[in-house]
């Protein structure tokens, strides 16, 4: 006979919470991205912009580079979630988790694109096409895929 002790707070509706908590996280996360995409030279974020421009003495070419930095570290969290999407989505056979990735893939290629447009980045709308050409396909197969393997 096997004794196991379960913690009072491993409940299933401790767990429910736990799991509202990190989609609050996440829907905090999509509307900061949102605001800061759409909205990020409006009035709302001067006060951060000038602090910005106060703490880098030579905003020019500094600035940049602090911004550049700054999106690499975003990067190498995208990254590790894709990864982790990308996981539960194999394992798990899961045309859902591979929608998400779609949608997801789409809603961010569409606004770098227009802001990549806007400002005449071009080197950025051939790197987010290119994004989308390798992924969307392989991602729509695997929905097909999983979904066939479901039925």
């Amino acid at each position: 006979m096997s004794l196991s002790f379960t913690p009072s707070w491993r409940t299933e509706s401790t767990r429910i919470l736990l799991c509202r908590a990190m989609f609050l996280f996440a829907i905090l996360h999509i509307l900061t991205g949102l605001g800061m995409t759409w909205w990020g030279d409006s009035l709302v974020f001067e006060t951060y912009h000038q602090m910005v421009l106060t703490q880098i003495p030579n905003a020019g070419r500094t600035l940049e580079q602090v911004w550049f930095s700054l999106f690499g570290a975003t990067l190498q969290l995208v990254g590790m979630m894709l990864l982790a999407l990308i996981y539960c989505a194999q394992k798990f056979r899961s045309a859902k988790l591979w929608t998400f990735l779609i949608v997801g893939l789409c809603l961010w290629a569409a606004q770098d694109i227009f802001l990549s447009l806007r400002y005449a980045l071009w080197l950025n709308v051939v790197v987010d096409l290119a994004a989308l050409l390798w992924s969307v396909p392989c991602l729509v197969c695997l929905v097909l895929f999983d979904r066939e393997q479901k039925n």
